[in-house]
């Protein structure tokens, strides 16, 4: 009987162990090295452990004037509060070239768009794509709908809800 107890003890010893070991190493791949990019009054909540953590570096990127902030809660904030911004882009864009604007939005975000154009030649398309795998798909077939949310081929003025 000692000698099936002895068993079992053992086996339950190596589980804990082996499950100790997984979770630390989970927690350094999840966390070590990550990189987060953040667009416009965008946020982004990490529940972070201060024994697996001893610092967190931020860098503002792409964007010449200051604007970017962290800050550290006790407890999380609640996140159905509603924002609305406004973004302006004066551009020229080359013949067959693009530009792109990324936005990071919450589940439920609505999107305004007001684009005027002054072109003589062709039209601006619009393309509003979800996730970067998105933008991958529709430079490989950017005649394919699937990949897109919305396109459309804009003259002149347009102001589109979506």
């Amino acid at each position: 009987m000692t000698f099936m107890w002895d068993n079992v003890c053992s086996c339950i010893v190596i589980l804990v162990l082996f499950w100790f070991i997984e979770s630390i190493t989970l927690s350094f791949v999840g966390v070590c090295g990550s990189n987060l990019q953040l667009g416009s009054y965008s946020s982004h909540l990490i529940e972070i452990n201060s024994m697996l953590v001893q610092s967190i570096e931020v860098q503002q990127n792409n964007r010449p004037k200051s604007g970017m902030m962290l800050y550290g809660f006790d407890v999380a904030p609640p996140l159905d509060g509603k924002i609305n911004w406004t973004e302006m882009y004066d551009v020229s864009i080359p013949p067959k070239s693009q530009k792109e604007w990324i936005f990071y939005l919450n589940k439920d975000s609505q999107l305004d768009v007001f684009v005027s154009v002054n072109s003589l030649v062709a039209p601006l398309i619009l393309v509003i794509l979800k996730g970067r795998e998105s933008i991958d798909e529709w430079k490989d077939d950017p005649i394919s709908p699937d990949a897109t949310m919305y396109w459309n081929n804009i003259y002149g003025i347009k102001y589109n809800y979506l």
